[in-house]
């Protein structure tokens, strides 16, 4: 996978998409909030007040259900409304969860005692933005995980449907055949056998009129019917069983999984309640100030270190938290030198939420990895399909068209050419009847020839449509002589290739009065080859009908475009080379 150690930078755009999505509010961010509801609730706490366990988790827990009564609230009101982004209205209901959440614990501190002097400012204001950064953090990482397993779901229920669809066409051709077969065997030979007894007769009156008759009345009504025959194909519709597994890379470059900017934010702003809490607001602001140069500069110079390392992925998850709590690490020295009110507890528990922001930024990315991976290797093999399909179309509908030409042409002209033989005789000889018999079989024989252009070079073929419309307009071709090799190597798409540029052409002189004409022929990749014809012409008329042409070029073709280009039309087809590469 090209680049799939390396995920998409992060940016304002995409994480207000993420963040306004529908998963914003599922269980996932709920379930998320827990670590850091009862991290804080758990163990800052207990840095700062003399509390026991008990009290603790009561009041976390009593937090944590204020928090997501809100966010289950606004669920409901979005209820059916989740089919576009709402990042800021999400965004103002973590606002509104945290202030709530605040309320509650504030309230839970006047009720047990606990509340001191300054807390306020703390609790109201604090409650917020550490509820909204890490509500925040876990819509981003619910989002990137959700996306991704919905892609890879929906991916595997495209290849399935494919994988369906192109397993019911192959079984299609094969029945198509047969029946087409059976129905002109069944019609044919009843005639061919009254054929062959009048020949065997005293006059060859009754042979003539039998091979007549059956011209009349069998092989043209039964090769127009072949020919006009419709092969609509539904595709199957279905859930496949996921059975993939997220893909892992085996390295990823390490400096692209830190992000000093992002980061350092994050931090910066859980800090401001708590910052201000312990310290005045001069000092305040320094120790914010502080903590935000010693993360950013910490991390983008391990980012530039490490950006060109490639590490295991297990590796990555070790290191980048701890490259985000090594970040923090001068703030010891900063503390002790300018004798702040922070504990060295305190300045544990800081490299500690420095360490989980890291891991969560890094889950954040590597699902989002993931995912872009996931789709790059599930979109390759949906187009291989595609690719199968196109060629198993082209199979079905050429096989019709094969079968009617052949009635039509050889095995109508062999009856004809054996009727004027017979014509030419009063009393046909043994020799004579052998001869017609022979030429009967060899024609019918001709249904089972896997191609039309019988030896044929397609330059040959191509040349002759330029002869037909030469008095009309210049036409020039161009082919790569190995890459014609190639086509000849494959009856199906030769044909396609035949009846595209055909089609191409006959449109840009017929309807588009064009007077110059070229078309090149080109490959694409081992599988696919391009079909490109340009005129000087005025291309189909504004409010043309799609009519047989656009069925045959939807067909044959793996996509197909008609467009102007200043003053020529420009005609593009793709067609798969052939079903045995």
């Amino acid at each position: 996978m090209k680049d799939a150690y390396k995920p998409h930078r992060p940016t304002a755009k995409r994480l207000l998409n993420q963040i306004g999505s529908r998963y914003a509010l599922s269980n996932q961010v709920i379930l998320l909030f827990l670590i850091p509801a009862y991290g804080t609730g758990l163990i800052f706490e207990s840095l700062r007040r003399d509390t026991n366990f008990l009290e603790r988790f009561g009041v976390a827990t009593a937090g944590y259900l204020a928090t997501i009564a809100v966010l289950l609230l606004a669920r409901r009101l979005l209820n059916g409304k989740e089919d576009k982004s709402r990042p800021f209205f999400v965004l103002a209901i973590f606002l509104l969860s945290g202030f709530t959440r605040g309320v509650l614990i504030l309230g839970l501190d006047f009720l047990t005692r606990q509340h001191q002097v300054g807390e306020e400012f703390f609790r109201l204001i604090g409650g917020p933005i550490f509820t909204f950064v890490t509500l925040t953090l876990a819509a981003v990482l619910a989002s990137n995980y959700q996306r991704h397993r919905e892609s890879l779901a929906a991916l595997a229920d495209e290849r399935y449907r494919l994988q369906i669809r192109s397993a019911g066409i192959r079984a299609k051709v094969q029945i198509q055949r047969e029946e087409l077969l059976e129905k002109i065997r069944r019609l044919l030979d009843p005639a061919i056998a009254k054929i062959q007894a009048n020949l065997t007769g005293q006059s060859s009156t009754e042979a003539i009129d039998s091979l007549r008759s059956t011209v009349d009345d069998v092989v043209r009504p039964l090769s127009m019917e072949v020919a006009e025959a419709s092969d609509e194909l539904e595709a199957e519709s279905g859930k496949a069983v996921l059975r993939e597994k997220a893909p892992k890379p085996s390295r990823i470059l390490l400096g692209e999984f830190i992000i000093p900017l992002w980061a350092t934010l994050i931090l910066t702003l859980v800090l401001v309640p708590a910052a201000f809490l312990v310290e005045d607001s001069p000092n305040s602001l320094v120790i914010l100030l502080t903590v935000f140069l010693s993360m950013f500069l910490g991390l983008g110079l391990f980012q530039w270190i490490t950006m060109k390392l490639p590490v295991p992925p297990f590796l990555a998850t070790l290191l980048v938290p701890s490259l985000y709590a090594i970040s923090l690490v001068p703030m010891y020295f900063v503390d002790d030198l300018l004798q702040w009110n922070v504990t060295v507890q305190q300045v544990h528990a800081l490299l500690f939420f420095g360490a989980c922001v890291g891991a969560t930024t890094f889950a954040a990315q590597f699902s989002q990895l993931q995912r872009k991976a996931t789709t790059e290797n599930l979109s390759a093999v949906n187009l291989e399909l595609e690719i199968l399909n196109a060629s198993l179309r082209q199979e079905l509908w050429l096989n019709r068209r094969r079968t009617a030409s052949v009635l039509h042409g050889p095995v109508q002209a062999a009856l004809f050419a054996s009727a004027m033989k017979l014509s030419q005789e009063q009393k046909p000889t043994a020799a004579l009847v052998a001869e017609v018999e022979q030429d009967i079989s060899a024609a019918l024989e001709k249904l089972n020839n896997p191609s039309n252009l019988e030896g044929e070079d397609i330059s040959d073929i191509l040349n002759q449509i330029v002869e037909i419309w030469s008095d009309a307009a210049e036409i020039t071709i161009e082919i790569p002589t190995d890459l014609e090799a190639a086509i000849v190597r494959a009856p199906l798409a030769s044909e396609a290739l035949i009846e595209i540029s055909r089609e191409f052409i006959t449109n840009a002189i017929k309807h588009g009065k064009a007077s110059k004409v070229s078309l090149k022929v080109s490959r694409l990749d081992d599988l696919r080859i391009a079909i490109q014809v340009v005129d000087d012409g005025q291309g189909l008329p504004p409010g043309a009908k799609p009519g047989f042409g656009s069925k045959l070029l939807t067909v044959l073709s793996l996509v197909w475009r008609q467009s102007r280009e200043g003053e020529s039309t420009l005609s593009y087809a793709e067609i798969v080379l052939g079903q045995e590469n």
